[in-house]
């Protein structure tokens, strides 16, 4: 199994805001592991040739910092890519959100928590 930075986002900001974020991709519609968040967000985008650097596990699911694999591989600072944001995977549903760069990392969670919709009532 691979082996993550720990993504350190500091405590929660009295200021911040909902910031706005994206669906990229529907997950599977079932709670997912970090393995299968990190397999979701990296098929995403496979197509910019990216991987997961660092992750946070929440209450909600994952947030991810996603580089190119390149400089994942390498370390250089020429290799590294800049102005993509975070990725949060919902690890209810396996959903993908992405930030992009407007937002502050918390900003842009506060503004995913606001967005996603209420868990479901159990049942039994």
């Amino acid at each position: 199994m691979a082996t993550y930075e720990h993504l350190d986002l500091g405590p929660r900001p009295f200021t911040a805001k909902p910031g706005h974020v994206w669906r990229l991709a529907a997950g599977p519609g079932r709670s997912v592991t970090f393995e299968e968040a990190v397999q979701l967000a990296e098929q995403a985008a496979a197509a910019s040739d990216m991987g997961v650097l660092s992750a946070k596990e929440m209450e909600f699911g994952w947030v991810l910092v996603l580089q190119s694999r390149q400089y994942i591989a390498t370390r250089s600072f020429s290799d590294q890519l800049v102005g993509h944001g975070i990725t949060i995977v919902d690890g209810r549903t396996g959903d993908l959100y992405w930030s992009g760069t407007a937002a502050p990392p918390w900003d842009a969670i506060v503004g995913f928590l606001a967005a996603r919709p209420p868990t479901p009532p159990q049942c039994g």
